[in-house]
């Protein structure tokens, strides 16, 4: 009868026969057989196969004869030989999107082979999302965090011993997630930028963008389809809104948010100053201003000392409270990359008239001359003498009533009083 045996093992074949003096010949495929090796019994009615290998396949007969009319045949048994099954292709790891199919395939030599696989070593049935389970091929359909686990398969024919392959770990991937922005950024012509993203999530791409519009490496441009953005040596062209497309393996793809490039020039020098350019002290609320400077962020104006800039300072118009001191108006104006050359206004402040030297009381004779004299400071002055409080005039023996010096020729009694001026 028909045999199915491990390499290794024995196979015995056996023949009953009626009839007187019986000879017998077995063969294999038609071919004779003797004995020797692993035959044995070539011409009785048992043949025996020990041990067998794989080249001992075949179909057997034998030839059973006696001097007497023909000989007789058997019908033909077949030897089936199996070998221990090896494995000649592991599966591998898988990183699968929720919801997506998962195959873990195993390729292994030997003859009428079976399949087990395995979860976390534990034999899994077909069934729910899972099919393939005794075949070379294992399908997770519709994959979800409880499928997440490593993965084996156990190959065998009944010989020993049975074939395990590696483990294939099965991973749940994510979708892409932005875990650092690009930042904004003010530079100067000519600097050079960089913007990075930060992301997490299987087979990451980039693609960024300035004002919506997708960019391609070239010219200054670099890196656009990669985590990190570079610009060399920026111009004002550049500045913009910058975001990137983060894709995977997964969708679905996210978008950063924008970061803001400022490419700033040069500042130039501010225009002529606007203003009143005689003031007298502690005028206020004197407005001085120029034109905005293009490309300009900020100014920054100064006034002589003891007068006040009371509001304005860094913009285009400032208000101003004027102390004793003449002096220069100036404004600068100015960005993150340079300061402009000051442009200025001289103002001259016309000071509060201070008396440093005061008249002096005199006792004259009659008919005496008399001068009366005061020193002061101060810008512009006039003078107006007094006798008793009562403004004077230059009239009779009385002269030099609005200069700084008072003159009274011929004084008489009359003349006698106090003087201020």
């Amino acid at each position: 009868s028909n045999q199915t045996v491990c390499s290794g093992a024995s196979a015995n074949f056996s023949v009953v026969a009626g009839g007187g003096a019986l000879t017998y010949q077995w063969r294999k495929d038609g071919v004779n057989l003797s004995n020797g090796g692993s035959v044995a019994g070539a011409t009785t009615a048992a043949l025996s196969l020990n041990p067998v290998a794989t080249g001992d396949a075949g179909s057997y007969d034998v030839v059973v004869s006696n001097s007497c009319g023909s000989p007789a045949t058997s019908a033909a048994a077949t030897l089936t030989v199996n070998v221990s099954p090896n494995i000649t292709g592991q599966p591998s790891d898988q990183s699968i999107c929720p919801n997506g199919t998962a195959n873990f395939t195993v390729t292994a030599s030997g003859s009428n082979l079976t399949y087990q696989w395995r979860k976390g070593g534990v034999a899994i049935p077909d069934g729910g999302n899972i099919s393939g389970a005794t075949t070379a091929t294992l399908t997770v359909s519709s994959v979800t965090s409880n499928d997440a686990a490593s993965y084996d398969v156990v190959v065998s024919n009944g010989c020993n011993p049975a074939a395990t392959s590696t483990t294939a770990a099965l991973t749940l991937a994510s979708p892409p997630a932005i875990s650092s922005q690009p930042s904004s950024q003010t530079v100067c012509t000519g600097a050079n930028v960089s913007m990075t993203v930060a992301a997490s999530g299987g087979g990451l791409t980039y693609q960024w963008k300035k004002d919506g519009v997708t960019l391609s490496n070239g010219g200054a441009i670099s890196g656009a389809t990669s985590a990190t953005l570079t610009i060399t040596s920026a111009a004002p062209a550049d500045s913009g809104a910058y975001t990137v497309v983060v894709s995977g393996a997964c969708t679905p793809a996210v978008t950063s948010n924008a970061a803001n490039l400022t490419v700033a020039n040069t500042v130039g020098t501010a225009g002529s100053i606007s203003g009143v350019t005689t003031v007298c002290q502690g005028d206020s609320g004197l407005v001085y201003s120029i034109a905005a400077v293009a490309g300009a962020t900020s100014y920054t104006w100064t006034v002589p000392s003891g007068s006040v800039i009371n509001a304005g300072q860094a913009t285009t118009s400032i208000t101003v409270t004027w102390g004793g001191v003449s002096g220069n108006v100036s404004v600068s104006a100015g960005n993150t990359c340079s300061e402009s050359i000051p442009t200025t206004l001289n103002v001259t402040v016309n000071a509060f008239p201070t008396i440093t030297g005061q008249p002096g009381s005199q006792s004259v004779c009659a008919g005496s001359a008399v001068n009366l004299t005061v020193s002061a400071t101060g810008a512009g002055l006039t003078y107006q003498w007094r006798k008793g409080g009562v403004d004077l005039a230059n009239t009779g023996n009385i002269s030099g009533v609005t200069t700084a010096a008072l003159s009274i020729s011929a004084a008489s009694a009359g003349d006698a009083g106090s003087y201020d001026v």
